[in-house]
């Protein structure tokens, strides 16, 4: 195995790192070392992109700048290579449809300073008919008091439909969920 000159030879040691560089509240530096660590992997992250990994086509690592994708009994997550996504992935959420799920366990967290920001996902949904449909929420992980931006939610059946919002970070925040 190589190892990459000031980075680490995997990217779970890396998530380790980051986890404690966030614990020590070192949110830039454990961004950019996680930047660091995906280097040619994710050309626009920190850059143009917030969001790692943002179409699924890597595994998600488990790293608290990547997709963390928590098991629920009877929800069924995986990478689907259908969608007409850049990165020819997305994320398959398959509900039981038995009881009415608060779903929230697919998340990232993101780096931030304030300013102003575009969040955008494109959805499919079929057959959700719960009161609640499939949207997003970006919340300060600190304190949601201070930012908390939901997404509209698209319900029923839906070929691929843009979701999208623009928000305002205020100062102070700095880690996104």
């Amino acid at each position: 195995m190589l190892f990459r000159s000031n980075s680490f030879n995997d990217d779970r040691l890396a998530g380790e790192y980051v986890t404690f560089l966030i614990r020590g509240r070192l949110y830039e530096t454990a961004a950019n070392t996680w930047a660091a660590q995906m280097g040619t992997r994710e050309e626009g992250y920190l850059k143009s992109n917030w969001l790692c990994n943002e179409s699924f086509a890597r595994e998600p690592s488990g790293s608290t700048f990547d997709w963390r994708i928590t098991p629920v009994a009877g929800v069924q997550v995986t990478r689907d290579s259908s969608a007409p996504a850049p990165g020819g992935r997305s994320l398959r959420i398959e509900f039981p449809g038995t009881t009415n799920l608060a779903y929230s366990q697919v998340a990232q967290a993101a780096f931030v300073k304030s300013g102003v920001y575009r969040f955008s996902a494109m959805v499919r949904t079929a057959e959700i008919t719960t009161d609640e449909g499939v949207g997003f929420r970006i919340a300060d992980r600190e304190n949601p008091g201070r930012l908390d931006i939901r997404t509209r939610q698209l319900r029923g059946t839906s070929d691929w439909t843009r979701i999208q919002t623009v928000f305002q970070v205020p100062a102070g925040t700095s880690l996104d969920r």
